[in-house]
């Protein structure tokens, strides 16, 4: 006890210096900056994994498809009031979906683990993402992820793995047209000489 007081006293004579130094915060502006630059392209990464448009994740979410988008492009700071909501449709915890340094699943097991996740908590909320996309949509979150287009390809043969695969049946005759968009985005490219049309994915 007697030891404690001398060492209090100690440092109670210790001289005072004053610094007109800021405190030193940059490190925890870096890490705010790299996690709001990160989270932008995850959410946006996460919903076209699952398939979905905003339209949809508004749908289910009953959040506002603007700000859904806002927070995607990185045009509005998040928020909690959105971003759990988020979160948890998408089927991730906070700790998970802020691991950066873990990429995300395959669209596959990420519907798996988005279906459990609600099962879990009671809510069909997930059956969303069983309900057939836009093929723009598919091509560009799942099929590009395939070696579906690695090789030149007809809009049958789209359709037909989608049939076998995925169990969507898209209409035939739009097929093209989307195909001819994915083009346009830069995904595919079109094979100028055959007849029929055939698509390769962009190396």
């Amino acid at each position: 006890m007697h030891i404690y007081h001398q060492e209090t006293i100690k440092m109670e004579e210790q001289p005072i210096i004053e610094s007109n130094q800021p405190p030193e915060i940059p490190l925890f502006m870096d890490l705010a900056d790299h996690i709001l630059g990160q989270l932008p392209r995850r959410l946006k990464e996460t919903r076209e994994l699952l398939g979905l448009s905003i339209q949809s994740v508004a749908r289910v979410t009953h959040l506002d498809e603007e700000h859904i988008g806002s927070l995607e492009n990185q045009a509005s700071a998040p928020s909690l009031a959105t971003l759990i909501p988020l979160l948890a449709f998408y089927g991730f915890s906070l700790t998970e979906f802020f691991n950066f340094s873990k990429a995300l699943p395959s669209s596959q097991a990420l519907k798996t683990k988005m279906m459990r996740f609600h099962e879990k908590y009671g809510t069909e909320a997930y059956k969303v993402v069983y309900n057939r996309p836009k093929l723009i949509n598919f091509i560009e979150s799942t099929l590009l992820e395939t070696s579906l287009f690695d090789h030149w390809i007809t809009d049958k043969e789209v359709y037909e793995y989608c049939k076998e695969n995925y169990n969507y049946r898209f209409l035939r005759k739009s097929i093209p047209n989307t195909l001819d968009l994915a083009v346009e985005k830069g995904f595919l490219i079109r094979d100028p000489d055959a007849s029929p049309k055939r698509y390769k994915k962009v190396k």
